[in-house]
């Protein structure tokens, strides 16, 4: 049995005197939780969409790298008697709960419930997401993001920790369904696709199945922000927390080691042109193709497939002659933002 079908064994709290016709349909898996003292307390995301008709049930799976989960349908024959659905190896019981929930229980545990809740009859609007920028809205949480291509975007939100970082993003399709699957392990996006419910020239509608079925919107937003003037040469001003920061760009190999690299010895030199920049440390120097975002606000570094496909700063000129880079450092050495200061050369 594989492992995108956990729990193995499920019972669906329902009445059993209510006909299977009662649960065919089509439910997004919304999240887990536990039963404590009477209240279901809520512990994560469930990224799952099932659909029983008649004779067969669907289960679908999303591409989530972290649990280890594709984008594929599993199809199977089932039977069904006294309660009892039995499909492949497994089995479930249940009957109706609500006409919009199906609450399951595991068999293992008790206290530990699945709660799913039951799609809309709609077909979801073809889509097309421009290389762009896009503002996020469900209830009071905004998020700003600008696709880099069809398999790419980056997070552009001063506001929210995450600014700057970058996901792997696509649309998914199950039947009349589409989805909008951004592989982000933390926040709104974790782990949870995005029911797409209508298009316009103004708007995408969404819906996220989470605690709450939330639904909200994406448009695609002008940006006024003039690029912040960057060319010239920058000479580090401030010390680093991490001090293999820009290792793996002077050596154009993260492999490489840095231990006999002594990093008191020399500061880092950036020298940014119209469209290129090198990055100079230990000695050592590398150039690389840049342009920036449409924001304003980050710079894109083309790597090598060595390192990465790209990279991301995020840039503030605080004055004439300072400049802090905001840089991340995700599957290198170290997880997290690193804030450094330039001042440009011969203004020290």
């Amino acid at each position: 049995m594989t492992k995108w079908l956990i729990p193995i064994s499920i019972v669906l709290l329902i009445s059993c005197s209510k006909q299977n016709d009662e649960f065919e349909g089509t439910w997004m898996c919304s999240y887990v939780a536990n039963w404590e003292n009477d209240t279901l307390k809520y512990q994560n995301p469930c990224v799952k969409l099932m659909e029983i008709s008649d004779d067969s049930l669907y289960i679908k799976t999303f591409d989530y790298p972290r649990i280890e989960t594709k984008d594929e349908v599993h199809v199977f024959n089932y039977t069904y008697d006294n309660s009892m659905l039995y499909f492949g190896d497994d089995s479930l019981i249940f009957s109706s709960t609500s006409k919009d929930s199906l609450v399951i229980q595991s068999n293992w545990d008790q206290n530990r419930v699945t709660v799913f809740k039951r799609l809309p009859e709609l077909s979801s609007p073809p889509v097309n997401f421009e290389e762009d920028f896009y503002e996020l809205t469900c209830n009071d949480y905004v998020d700003s993001f600008q696709i880099i291509n069809q398999e790419l975007l980056i997070h552009q939100n001063e506001k929210w920790s995450h600014d700057g970082e970058r996901d792997p993003w696509y649309i998914s399709e199950y039947k009349n369904y589409k989805f909008l699957v951004i592989k982000r392990w933390s926040g709104i996006f974790a782990e949870s696709p995005l029911l797409i419910t209508e298009s316009d020239e103004s708007k995408i509608g969404i819906r996220l199945f989470d605690l709450h079925v939330i639904d909200g919107t994406i448009r695609k937003v002008k940006i006024g922000r003039k690029p912040i003037e960057i060319s010239g040469t920058w000479v580090q001003n401030s010390p680093l927390k991490y001090w293999k920061l820009f290792f793996p760009y002077v050596m154009g190999n993260p492999k490489e080691d840095f231990k006999k690299y002594n990093h008191l010895d020399t500061l880092a030199k950036i020298t940014i042109d119209s469209d290129s920049l090198s990055i100079s440390q230990y000695n050592l120097s590398r150039k690389y193709k840049y342009w920036t975002s449409i924001s304003g606000s980050h710079l894109i570094i083309e790597l090598p497939d060595s390192l990465s496909e790209y990279d991301y700063w995020h840039m503030q000129r605080l004055n004439d002659s300072t400049l802090q880079i905001y840089n991340y450092l995700p599957g290198w050495f170290t997880q997290g933002k690193e804030r450094v200061l330039f001042k440009i050369e011969n203004e020290r």
